[in-house]
């Protein structure tokens, strides 16, 4: 009973972890440090190596899909290498100097100043900036998802 009662408050303790994603906070980190937490005070009696390099790997995936998903959407809108260079640094710049939601901001104004300023065209830069900011969010609903499957798999591994 003690232990069922542990992986509830685990548990309880992740779900926060599904909303956060769409934050530039790192949610899978923290989830996956809930994790260990539960892992170690439990003696890694419930949760095995094995499952726990399986919610690792998840952690990379969720890494992955966040730095390759508005670039993506940048190049399916059409954006030239430069304009996703400055999309990056916007990005990374708007993450630090307008929190939560600065990295989609710097990456969408970040493609579209460029692609601006190298064709002259607004629809071209509004259709690619649009492009990265949709890549970015389908990235973040997909991490939703990820994230959703990573507490479900803890739960399947904790009471087994």
């Amino acid at each position: 009973m003690t232990h069922f009662i542990f992986v509830v408050v685990a548990t309880l303790a992740m779900l926060p972890g599904i909303p956060l994603v769409f934050t530039p906070l790192p949610a899978t980190l923290y989830m996956l440090l809930v994790a260990l937490g539960f892992g170690f005070a439990d003696g890694f009696l419930h949760l095995t190596s094995g499952e726990l390099w399986i919610l690792v790997g998840m952690f990379l995936l969720t890494i992955v899909i966040d730095q390759l998903s508005g670039i993506m959407g940048a190049r399916y809108g059409g954006a030239s290498a430069k304009s996703m260079l400055a999309g990056i640094t916007g990005m990374l710049l708007g993450t630090f100097l307008l929190p939560p939601l600065g990295g989609m901001i710097g990456l969408f104004a970040g493609v579209a100043l460029v692609e601006y300023l190298n064709h002259k065209n607004h629809v071209r830069a509004l259709k690619a900036a649009t492009g990265s900011f949709l890549g970015m969010l389908a990235g973040k609903l997909i991490n939703a998802g990820v994230s959703l499957i990573f507490v479900i798999l803890f739960i399947i591994f904790a009471l087994t």
